[in-house]
């Protein structure tokens, strides 16, 4: 496990990776992610620390119960890495992806998801860069959707508005990895 923080990031944010081994199954990595999560938690928090209890229920972000639930997390995963975001002073989003091979439909997610604005930016690199330049997109926007505990709707001028409102950071991980955090 290493702690990091990325650059510029507000003093109450703390970040986590959790190398996973590539046999790991999800629910593995989350044990895991969450068993270093806790573990920061309380060397973060002190004496307070020992009651952070993890809330989790099926398609909700994972959470701390009262009367720690002022605290932000957020965590996610990737095959070989999980990673996860603590903001002491309130909501936080994190994301990572992979990159691979070119998406063939990454044009069509990107006008769908991320707006013309992004689109037509990512189109300007070379093509050998897009994927790169998409995921960094694509992490930042998801990283901002869960620190507003929005889901992941197809673009409108208004969840350009609402997404406005976070502030995000690419942050470094591992080599082939793009990651993204956020705060509100």
């Amino acid at each position: 496990m290493k702690f990091t923080a990325a650059h510029g990031s507000p003093v109450g944010l703390h970040l986590l990776l959790v190398p996973m081994p590539n046999t790991s199954t999800r629910e593995d990595a989350r044990l895991r992610v969450r068993r270093a999560l806790t573990e920061r938690l309380r060397e973060l928090l002190g004496d307070c620390g020992n009651e952070a209890t993890l809330r989790s229920m099926p398609g909700q972000a994972v959470c701390l119960a009262a009367p720690l639930a002022h605290i932000g997390l957020s965590i996610s995963h990737e095959r070989g890495l999980s990673v996860a975001a603590i903001n002491l002073e309130g909501p936080v989003g994190i994301d990572l992806m992979c990159l691979r091979a070119p998406l063939p439909d990454m044009e069509a997610l990107a006008m769908d998801y991320l707006g013309p604005a992004v689109c037509d930016a990512i189109q300007q690199h070379p093509a050998v860069a897009r994927s790169e330049v998409f995921a960094r997109a694509w992490t930042a926007h998801e990283a901002c959707l869960k620190c507003l505990r929005l889901p992941l709707v197809e673009w409108t001028p208004e969840l350009a508005k609402s997404l406005a409102t976070c502030r995000w950071m690419a942050i470094e991980t591992a080599p082939g990895v793009v990651a993204s955090v956020a705060v509100c």
